[in-house]
């Protein structure tokens, strides 16, 4: 599937979230790069390129919902703390919080929603992803189902 524009997207999602089953989990973001070869000159193993990406899992009546980490934090995605302080502000927790609260350590922003509030979910990830300089046309739309 591919997006026009981020009405497409957000539609899109919602949609998806709708008929999310219990224990399916979804992602939405850009695809990752062609695979590197296993091993480089020296042998290390390559790194895949970094993606921006948004995941929900169900659980129950809940949405677990992950965006990407900054490398800061200990993600994969490069962010100014600007850009960090905007994902805390749309209501992502931070991976220290999230590590403080469930004793885990998560390198990505997470979040918790109710089951009923799917659209504010959808409308977050949208602006969640144009926040971090994703296009529309660039993403793909994955589901466990």
């Amino acid at each position: 599937m591919t997006f026009g524009d981020w009405e497409d997207v957000q539609a899109a999602l919602l949609l998806a979230l709708g008929l999310l089953a219990e224990g399916s989990f979804l992602i939405l973001g850009e695809p990752t790069a062609d695979p590197l070869p296993k091993r480089s000159l020296f042998g290390r193993r390559a790194k895949p390129a970094a993606t921006r990406y948004v995941q929900v899992l169900r659980i129950e009546d809940l949405y677990t919902a992950e965006c990407v980490g900054a490398t800061s934090l200990g993600g994969t995605w490069e962010m100014s703390q600007a850009s960090i302080d905007r994902l805390l502000s749309l209501g992502w927790r931070s991976p220290e919080e999230s590590t403080r609260e469930f004793d885990s350590v998560v390198p990505n922003f997470d979040m918790y929603v109710a089951l009923t509030a799917a659209p504010t979910l959808a409308e977050l990830l949208v602006e969640t992803l144009r926040h971090l300089g994703a296009k529309p046309g660039d993403l793909t739309l994955q589901t466990s189902q």
